[in-house]
């Protein structure tokens, strides 16, 4: 939708307080999805530290599966906004392996979730 409205002002050639809000917009639409998976990538770090990975195990996986689910997320964003001509089996192949990285992110922080809930309990006393 941000990557829309950067496109929709960029054919007008804005000028001013326009043309700075379009530089902000195409700005906010490139790097946000990069500070995302930047900032889980290391929450979900910490957790494998947690568990003895290394430091370059855990904060390599971790920003891999979430710079993955990037890509994914832009190459279908791409194929559905910009193609005229869709290959439907390679955007099906890519939906069900976005899906699979979702669910596989999904139960990741379910089980940090869990994980901290344990070990909060155990640090009050309550188990």
């Amino acid at each position: 939708m941000l990557r829309q409205k950067a496109d929709r002002l960029a054919g007008s050639k804005p000028v001013g307080i326009d043309a700075f809000k379009l530089t902000i917009v195409k700005w906010g639409a490139a790097l946000l999805p990069i500070a995302s998976a930047v900032i889980v990538g290391d929450i979900v770090a910490v957790f494998f530290l947690r568990m003895n990975f290394g430091a370059f195990g855990a904060y390599g996986l971790s920003f891999v599966l979430e710079l993955i689910t990037m890509i994914l997320t832009y190459a279908i964003s791409h194929a559905l906004t910009y193609q005229r001509h869709i290959n439907v089996p390679m955007l099906v192949l890519t939906l069900a392996i976005w899906l699979a990285f979702l669910a596989a992110q999904a139960v990741l922080l379910i089980a940090i979730g869990g994980a901290f809930l344990i070990v909060h309990a155990f640090a009050s006393g309550h188990i």
